[in-house]
C-alpha cells in the first residue's frame, strides 16, 4: 500500500527488485535484486526521485539504493 502512493520511480523499484509479489491494477510482480530490470529501475530512481527530510527534498544516491537492496530486497532473512 505504501508503495502504491508513491511516485512511479519508486514503484518501479518495488516492481523490479522485492522479493515479495505485489499486485497492481491486477498485475503481479515479484522482483528480483540482481536483475538488470532491478538496476534500470534504481538508476531512473537516482536520476529522478528524491525524498523528504525535515521538509527538504532530498536526492536519492547509490549509497541509499545499495543499502535498500542489501537490507531489504536481497535480505535471505526477510525472505
Amino acid at each position: 500500500m505504501m508503495f502504491g502512493n508513491m511516485s512511479t520511480h519508486w514503484q518501479a523499484v518495488r516492481k523490479e527488485c522485492g522479493q515479495w509479489s505485489w499486485t497492481q491494477n491486477g498485475q503481479t510482480f515479484v522482483g528480483n535484486s540482481t536483475s538488470s530490470n532491478c538496476a534500470t529501475a534504481n538508476s531512473n530512481l537516482i536520476a529522478n526521485a528524491f525524498y523528504l527530510q525535515n521538509g527538504r527534498r532530498v536526492p536519492v544516491t547509490s549509497g541509499l539504493t545499495e543499502s535498500i537492496k542489501v537490507q531489504l530486497w536481497s535480505n535471505a532473512l526477510l525472505a
